[in-house]
């Protein structure tokens, strides 16, 4: 027999360390309010939804950790309205909290509350991430370790509002333990609130890559144990926003704006992203931009650049002068109506683009950088002309002001093809 349920993800957006329990009450009770009249029965809050996310910061003083961050009751006093909110609305909800026990022990806790108002089960969080020590050149803590214990209550799962359902949170989504033992106890639903930060601790990790490895361990766990799974950040949102619309919307440019394109490349190399490929399509109020975008390996565009061009140089430079034999392929598509194989586009790239570009340094300054360093330095020279100037301003006026006002003044390299970078022999791109 088929059953509905509308569940409803809530998030109250970021909590400051001077925020009361009061500021976050009051949001949450709102958002109670706006799922209800969207006609949810279930609203999932984040993990710890009642203060700030405080395991980023080292605090000596646990007394007064406890007394502005822990919960000795729940409710208490001060969550009680939202409790009375949801009794009065008939809606039930997920909510993650600090708990401090009457024996003194500290968990990062969850618990189910039903459309009356009571406590339905109660989860407390099993995989702790962070660690315990101060880290002082850190940019920012994860002390989880330190301030809470290892959950000791299980993976259980409850009947609720007609389904079977099961809570988890933050980094218990990473295991697969976790979700196979609620599976195995017929779990339908998996309630999970988390705060993962935008920024990797540990190692340098672009927005794309985050969201990436997000989505695929979130539909992965589900898909394979057969469940609905119902994930709630403090603010995820606007970001994830912002990143799709990078992503898929078009995007139109007067003809002499071709700068602009440079910029979309730009943001989404930001993003974590490389254009796997671009379209240009004339219309009547300008171009039109389509690009496709992937997601890379470390090394993958200095490996690219050398089979297609045979250029040896950097990642970065690497990934501009793709972006770039890219934007030259697809004005070249855009102007012969046919599709273009890549390998072709970049010969003529080589010598039209490239080498062309060079030539019109004068001799006695070329030595002063590699040639692929100088390429990409007059390119990049090029786009912020033509940012700050509002049109292209083409290629010989870039050369000159960069030869000008960089290029002169630039101490004499000594830049000898023995001593230059490795080369090797690799096969010849058939015309």
């Amino acid at each position: 027999m088929a059953r509905h349920l509308k569940i409803a993800a809530a998030q109250l957006g970021p909590l400051h360390k001077a925020d009361s329990h009061a500021v976050a009450v009051s949001r949450l009770r709102n958002l109670l309010k706006e799922a209800h009249g969207m006609g949810a029965k279930f609203v999932v809050f984040p993990e710890l939804a009642f203060t700030t996310f405080f395991p980023r910061w080292w605090m000596e003083d646990q007394h007064e950790v406890d007394k502005k961050y822990f919960e000795k009751q729940m409710p208490s006093n001060e969550t009680q309205p939202l409790f009375d909110e949801a009794k009065k609305l008939g809606i039930g909800f997920y909510i993650g909290y600090a708990e401090l026990t009457p024996e003194g022990r500290r968990f990062n806790s969850a618990i189910l509350v039903g459309p009356d108002g009571s406590i339905v089960g109660k989860y407390r969080k099993i995989h702790l991430p962070g660690h315990a020590e101060h880290k002082p050149k850190a940019a920012f803590q994860h002390l989880e370790k330190k301030y809470f214990e290892v959950g000791d209550l299980g993976f259980r799962v409850w009947r609720y509002l007609d389904t079977i359902t099961g809570m988890l949170i933050c980094n218990d989504r990473r295991w697969p333990e976790a979700f196979r033992v609620l599976a195995l106890q017929g779990a339908e639903i998996v309630a999970l609130g988390f705060n993962t930060p935008s920024e990797n601790l540990h190692y340098p990790e672009p927005p794309a890559l985050r969201v990436h490895h997000h989505l695929i361990m979130a539909q992965s766990m589900a898909f394979q144990n057969a469940t609905w799974l119902v994930e709630t950040a403090k603010a995820l949102r606007p970001r994830y926003e912002g990143l799709w619309a990078e992503l898929v919307s078009d995007e139109v440019i007067a003809r002499d704006e071709s700068y602009r394109i440079n910029q979309r490349i730009k943001r989404l190399n930001a993003l974590g992203f490389d254009v796997e490929e671009l379209a240009i399509k004339t219309e009547e109020d300008g171009r039109k931009l389509r690009f496709g975008t992937h997601v890379v390996e470390p090394g993958h565009h200095q490996r690219r650049l050398f089979e297609l061009a045979g250029l040896r140089v950097q990642e970065n430079q690497a990934r501009a002068s793709l972006a770039d034999l890219a934007r030259f392929r697809a004005k070249w598509v855009e102007g012969t109506g046919a599709d273009v194989p890549e390998d072709l586009a970049a010969r003529r790239w080589l010598d039209e683009k490239f080498y062309g570009t060079l030539e019109l340094v004068p001799p006695e300054l070329r030595g002063k950088l590699p040639d692929a360093e100088l390429y990409f330095e007059i390119n990049e020279h090029r786009w912020f002309l033509s940012e700050a100037q509002g049109h292209d301003v083409g290629r010989a006026a870039a050369v000159k002001s960069y030869v000008d006002t960089v290029l002169r003044y630039l101490p004499d390299a000594k830049v000898e093809v023995l001593t230059g970078p490795p080369t090797e022999e690799f096969p010849a791109i058939p015309s």
